[in-house]
């Protein structure tokens, strides 16, 4: 709902939304992939982000998973060992 009415295009939404503030290229996509980065930094797990977001749990480490704080962690302690 918007100012009481159905949202009839969440896309046409967002594409208006982002002209008014003068920020170019913002599709819901976008938005998706920009919340699972904040997800996946913020230390949830790839199979929670993608059954919460919908998408398949391939995908994120795919494209997003290099913004996990766990992101080669076992590559770190096996580094850290050697020394």
């Amino acid at each position: 709902m918007f100012r009481g009415k159905p949202v009839a295009s969440v896309k046409i939404g967002i594409a208006k939304a982002a002209s008014r503030a003068g920020i170019e290229s913002v599709t819901p996509h976008v938005l998706k992939q920009t919340a699972i980065t904040w997800a996946i930094k913020d230390g949830l797990h790839v199979e929670d982000a993608a059954e919460y977001f919908d998408t398949s749990p391939e995908t994120i480490p795919q494209t997003l998973l290099h913004h996990s704080p766990h992101h080669q962690e076992s590559a770190v302690e096996i580094i850290e060992r050697r020394k």
